[in-house]
């Protein structure tokens, strides 16, 4: 079951707070994909562990879409990249 929230009607009032998470569906096979990764590359990352010792991990690296937020009458509000929830 796909959850998309608000619903398409719901109006946003001033002051109200509207979290968004990009996400890819395939309505075909009503599945939800997150979190896009390129496989065939890696990108350093450091961590501390909860003992304080600091390690480097390879992790995939991230395919962040560029996501535009617009009015309903079409003025640009917000945009940026916005990783896969």
């Amino acid at each position: 079951m796909n959850r998309r929230s608000p619903a398409k009607d719901y109006r946003i009032k001033p002051g109200e707070q509207l979290t968004v998470k990009a996400v890819l569906i395939d309505p075909e096979l009503d599945i939800m994909i997150r979190r896009l990764t390129d496989t065939s590359r890696k990108e350093k990352q450091e961590e501390t562990t909860p003992g304080g010792r600091k390690r480097t991990l390879w992790r995939d690296v991230s395919l962040d879409p560029k996501v535009v937020i617009t009015r309903a009458d079409g003025q640009r509000v917000a945009e940026g990249v916005m990783p896969f929830g």
